[in-house]
Order: C-alpha cells, then structure tokens, then sequence
C-alpha cells in the first residue's frame, strides 16, 4: 500500500536514477564507427536538405533522431549518445509499465533496477547506435500489446502498430518483431473476450504497423531508393549467395547460440543470466506465454542469420532481464523481509558486476571476448584517436587528412581540429587518389593520420611525428608531417 501510494514520484525517480546513472562520463568510450556514420548521415541530411540521405543502411529514423539534435553543432559524440539515452527512456518506462502490470509496483521496481544495472545496456546503450533507438521502439510495442491482459483498446493496438513501424524504421532488423501483437493476440487477456474482438486488436495493430511500413517503402521506392531489400540482404546472408541448405543448418544455430550465451554471460555474470534463463522457463511453466514467445521466436530468427553481433540483443536482453524481475517481485511482494533480501541481492549484483564496469577505464573495459576485437582493436575502432588528437592540438594545425577508417571519430572526437575525411573505400580503389591528395598538399601545418591498411598508401610525404600502435591491437596509425 505505501508503494502504491508513492508510485508517481516512484516512477519518476526511477526513471531519473536511470538516466543520472548513465548519462555520466557517456563520452569516454572512444567512437565507434558505426556511431559516425549515423551522425555523418544526419549531418549529410541537415546540410542538403535530403531526408532520405543513407536510405539504405536501413536505419532512418534512427538517422533523423540524431539529426533533430544537430550534434555537430556542439560535441558531437556527447550530443549523439545523450540523444541515444533519451530515446532508451521510453524503453525503460515500458519495462516499467509491463512490470506493474504484470507483479504490481514491486514488478516495476525491480524490472527498472535489473535494466539500470545492467552492464549490457550500460555499455550499448549509451553508444549512438540503430539498437537501442529502435529496441526502445520495440519494448513501447511490448507494453502496449501487453494491456490487452487488461483491456481491449483500439488505441492500444493502434500504438503498438506506431511503435513496430518506429522499431523497424530505426533499424530494419526489428522485423521479427512484428509477431509481437499475434502473441497477445493468442496468450493474453481472459478467456470471455471474443475471437472477434482478438481479431479486430491484431488486425489493428498488424494493419498500422505493416501499411506504414508498406507507405513508406514506396515512397522511397518512387524516389528510385532502396530501403528494404539492401538492408535485408545484409542481415539474412552478409550478402553471401542464399544456400537454404546452411542458412538453416543446425551447427549455424548452435555456434550463434553459443556466441550469444557466452557475451552475455560477460555483461550480466553467468548467474544472473541463469536466474533470467530460469524466469523465463518459470513462466513458460505456469503457462505465462507472452513473454517467452516475445523473446524467443525473435531470438531464433536472429541466430540463423550468417551476421551476429552482441547489439543485436537488446530486446531480448530487456525481455530476459524483465521475467527476471517479475519472479523477484513475486518473491518481494511475499514480506518485508523477503522485500529486503531482494533488494540487497540486486545490490550485490550490482556492486558486483555493473560498478566495476562502469567506473573501468575504456582501456580496462572488461568486454566478453567475442566483443573486445571488435570495440577496440579494428580500424573501426576509435582507440588511438586520442593520442593523435593530443598531438596534433600541440601543434599550429592549417589542415589534417585523415586517411583511417574511423577518420569521421577523429573528427568528431575532435571537433575543433580542421580534419578532412576523404573517400576511403574497401577494395582499394583510391589509393593513387589519397596519395594524389597528399601531394597536392605540402604546406606547413598541414598533417596526415595514416593507417596500416591496405584502403590507403603505405606512407605519406613529409617527416613522421609519431606512430601509434595501439595495446588492443588495432592498426597502427602515423601521423605525417607534410611541411615541404
């Protein structure tokens, strides 16, 4: 009753301890590629007046949210995670909102310090990244599809085919999602309700969220761009020739099971992930569908896919991490004493495993294996950048040529240094170009970041200030002096 009675400054103080907690030091972390092509795509859109700028990365409106804050205006990196966070609000509210509705406000309680504690979405979701804009989408579609254990509401149905087309618009590889409004079609809600009245909810829901999807995709196919088709092909095969024969293969699923078990063990502790495995077969058991179908039809749809990244799983991460919470408010709920020990087990977990990766040095970052190559120690990693923007800002700088691959993470990193980014393409296409380019400028304080890459030359005219090479193992870079 005393929770109940304070839920509203609750709820908001929840919300708060979320955003206070990772809003701190969200600039640390170097740039990740990724991040800087959707601020460069916005930066494109502002500049030329071209919403339907980089139109087949599949992740526009993820694009346009980043674009509303116009980051280069500022601190690039900053504003673009902070624009992140603000959007994985929403996410989490709805991880609230279902977790009240659900196990009442002790659910809420604890689905809102499972989510803020959790390493997992410490780490990505304060990266400027499609995933969290478009999982915050996706759990908003989870919430309102959820009151239908409640309530048969048209405006439900209706907002949870808003917030699929949003999830997918953000990032194309929400798709599977769409299969959210059948599972509460078929598992919630009391028996009493009508197969008409069920049918009339999905054929809301599925029909806003599928013709805004259809609508969408012909206007950018009258514009003669591609939305759907590119992205996907990326996101079923790497673009590989579909061969049925592997693309269902069990060892396939196996190993990308695998993988995924193994990263997430890293980000939650392998307890906590067996306590969530262990919520979800619970509920599976007391036959408390929605969940589990929500998790694991999309999950499975992820795992025989050829391209398998860690981000991938935000939704299912929260979905995990959300039945968790409801069989500890069930315990919670059952007396204070019960209430205390829950509590202080989520503060041991926290304690534990979430504040030692939150106060790590982006250096000492304790990442899962299958992500540390990927973070740090590829040239679409932004180690290394550092050194070289404290270089250069000690030097009278006319002009730098960043001939790197996350040459845009220089820039934003950076944004006071006068950084040119030119054309770097993968097949080593513009290496006589880039070589033409620095020839053509030989002037005092102009300066060349070089990477060990075969995408550019082996070397640049003019005198070597320093080379550095990187403990994370990402190529090296040298920076040229170009003074004739």
């Amino acid at each position: 009753m005393t929770l109940r009675r304070w839920y509203p400054l609750l709820s908001a103080g929840l919300l708060l301890l979320f955003f206070g907690v990772n809003l701190g030091s969200i600039s640390r972390f170097p740039p990740f590629i990724d991040e800087t092509v959707h601020i460069y795509t916005g930066e494109l859109i502002v500049r030329n007046l071209s919403p339907l700028e980089g139109i087949n990365l599949g992740r526009q409106f993820t694009v346009w949210w980043f674009a509303l804050f116009q980051p280069t205006a500022s601190d690039p990196l900053w504003v673009a995670r902070a624009a992140t966070l603000i959007a994985a609000l929403v996410g989490v509210a709805a991880v609230m909102g279902i977790g009240r509705l659900a196990a009442g406000t002790w659910g809420m309680v604890c689905a809102a310090l499972l989510y803020t504690f959790s390493a997992y979405h410490f780490f990505f979701g304060r990266l400027a990244l499609a995933d969290p804009v478009s999982g915050a989408a996706v759990l908003a579609a989870l919430y309102f599809a959820y009151r239908l254990s409640r309530r048969v509401s048209a405006w439900d149905a209706l907002l949870c085919g808003i917030c699929l087309f949003c999830a997918v618009g953000a990032k194309i590889n929400t798709l599977p999602y769409y299969g959210i409004p059948l599972a509460a079609v078929l598992t919630l809600g009391e028996r009493r309700i009508t197969l008409r009245r069920r049918a009339m909810w999905l054929g809301i829901a599925l029909g806003v969220g599928l013709g805004l999807l259809a609508a969408f995709v012909l206007v950018v196919r009258s514009r003669g761009l591609d939305f759907l088709s590119n992205s996907l092909s990326l996101a079923v095969s790497a673009r590989a020739d579909f061969d049925s024969r592997t693309f269902f293969s069990l060892d396939r699923i196996l190993g990308n099971a695998g993988l995924t078990v193994e990263a997430l063990s890293g980000y939650l502790s392998p307890p906590v992930l067996g306590l969530c495995l262990l919520a979800v077969i619970i509920l599976i058991v007391r036959r408390r569908w929605f969940l589990p179908l929500s998790l694991l039809a999309p999950v499975f749809a992820l795992w025989i896919n050829l391209p398998q990244e860690t981000r991938f799983f935000i939704v299912p991460v929260a979905i995990m991490l959300l039945c968790a919470a409801l069989v500890l408010a069930e315990i919670a709920r059952r007396s204070r004493f019960a209430a205390v020990v829950t509590l202080i087990g989520v503060g041991v977990w926290a304690a534990l495993v979430w504040l030692p990766f939150a106060v790590a040095t982006p250096a000492d970052l304790p990442l899962p294996r299958v992500d540390i190559t990927q973070y740090t120690g590829t040239d679409a990693s932004g180690f290394g950048l550092d050194a070289v923007g404290a270089e250069l800002n000690e030097r009278e700088i006319q002009l730098v040529i960043g001939a790197l691959s996350n040459c845009q993470g220089l820039r934003y990193r950076f944004p006071d240094l006068p950084v040119n980014c030119p054309l770097i393409r993968p097949n080593g296409q513009d290496v006589d170009a880039l070589a033409q380019l620095f020839s053509g400028n030989r002037a005092a304080g102009v300066y060349v970041v070089l990477e060990a890459s075969p995408y550019v030359p082996t070397s640049a005219p003019g005198k070597i200030v320093t080379t550095i090479d990187d403990a994370h193992g990402r190529p090296r870079l040298t920076l040229y002096d170009l003074t004739p």
